[in-house]
């Protein structure tokens, strides 16, 4: 069961500033109070004594639990929107090379000057290329399931959690592309290597 939350405040009196319950005092009073770091919680309690000691330690909690989900929150989107733009970036590299491999090939094919020693390290190479492009899109649509399971499984109240499965499926997928992308770099060297007639390595 999940800890049920202590009740320490009110409205003010003429719908004013929340004050602890049974006061007059308003809650505000207190982080304001222990802001200078010299008090303490004790000397607020010395100095508003008919707040109950429940009701403060209840509101330091609470604030302190709303500010390590706002610093979770900021931290997801920071996450997503670099990994969002990460994913970009390998899906741009990947099938824009794609697209000029394509052309450099039909343009030497058209020439005749395609040595067939480059011919099976440029397919090596576009393949590649075009596989690295497949995994960043797939990484790019991954995470549009885990943000629209993760709004599932708060909306439903879902017991199973699929969404701590799909947050790793894009760095993997990331991963993935920058990989192949590395050896349709290498095959590429070699192709052209054959092509400007040095010795592949």
């Amino acid at each position: 069961m999940a800890e049920s939350r202590i009740v320490y405040s009110e409205a003010g009196k003429n719908g004013g500033a929340p004050v602890f319950l049974d006061t007059d005092v308003p809650v505000l009073n207190l982080p304001q109070y222990l802001e200078s770091g010299n008090t303490t919680l004790n000397d607020f309690l010395e100095r508003y004594q008919n707040v109950k000691r429940e009701h403060a330690v209840a509101f330091l909690m609470e604030a302190t639990t709303d500010t390590l989900d706002v610093d979770l929150v900021k931290k997801y989107e920071t996450v997503v929107t670099s990994g969002l733009a990460t994913l970009r970036a390998l899906m741009t590299l990947n099938g824009g090379a794609t697209i000029a491999f394509l052309t450099f090939i039909g343009h030497l094919s058209e020439k005749g000057a395609l040595p067939p020693a480059s011919t099976d390290a440029f397919a090596a190479a576009l393949q590649f290329f075009v596989y690295g492009t497949f995994f960043a899109v797939l990484g790019y649509g991954t995470i549009f399931l885990t943000n629209t399971s993760s709004y599932a499984e708060t909306k439903r109240r879902w017991k199973l959690r699929p969404s701590n499965v799909l947050f790793i499926l894009p760095i993997l997928c990331g991963i993935a592309a920058l990989i192949c992308f590395y050896f349709a770099s290498r095959h590429a060297v070699i192709g052209f290597g054959s092509v400007s007639g040095g010795s592949p390595r």
